[in-house]
């Protein structure tokens, strides 16, 4: 074997005084040995940095986040009272008189929800379903836009708040999410059966015409 002519230090050998040479091949290994320590080395150092400068952002960010999604969802002084839907959501046929809808008087007869079983079904069927994604997701999607091609949801909360303040002229986006809020608080306080039988109850079908009773 090839002399390389490095010597190791006695004490590797265990023989005071004793010297062993190195072929050229244990000098590559060594080599490479020590340049994969010093990999590693780096590595470890770049990651301990990484850590310590990305974890506080990204829990910073989480708060945020958090901070936003509780002022938009659960701050709610801005928002009408939601209560007086519960008449558009009877247990008994109800006549609602001298009711206003989008600055509109008008005199609404309103189903009960025993009757309107196969009427949700047919507005479900035409319409699309009724939206059980996240808040948060909704929220995303509302401001960047979702994907192109994702399954069609009928905004059924959301035609109802805006049916509350119909002459609201805020900016596109701060409406949005005034909508989006009001939907939020109908969807806590009503279930998904009567929120679809107040749509219906309440759903324009022309001039002074409201409500799926009066349109049949």
């Amino acid at each position: 074997m090839a002399d390389t002519g490095a010597d190791l230090h006695p004490s590797l050998t265990g023989k005071p005084g004793c010297k062993v040479k190195l072929t050229r091949k244990d000098g590559s290994l060594l080599a490479e040995a020590r340049g994969h320590s010093r990999i590693i080395i780096v590595f470890k150092l770049v990651l301990r940095i990484a850590v310590r400068v990305l974890l506080p952002l990204a829990l910073l960010a989480v708060l945020m986040i958090a901070v936003v999604a509780g002022g938009v969802f659960f701050y709610t002084s801005d928002l009408p009272d939601t209560q007086s839907m519960n008449s558009f959501a009877p247990v008994a046929p109800t006549t609602i008189v001298d009711t206003n809808i989008c600055g509109e008087k008008a005199i609404v007869k309103t189903l009960p929800e025993s009757q309107m079983t196969d009427i949700r079904n047919a507005l479900l069927a035409a319409e699309g379903d009724v939206d059980e994604r996240s808040l948060l997701q909704r929220l995303y999607e509302t401001l960047l836009g979702g994907p192109e091609e994702h399954k069609h949801y009928g905004a059924y909360s959301v035609q109802i708040s805006r049916q509350l303040v119909c002459d609201d002229h805020r900016r596109a986006l701060k409406r949005e999410l005034w909508d989006l809020r009001s939907s939020v608080q109908l969807e806590r306080r009503f279930t998904t059966n009567q929120l679809l039988d107040i749509y219906l109850n309440r759903a324009y079908f022309g001039p002074g015409v409201y409500g799926i009773e009066s349109a049949t």
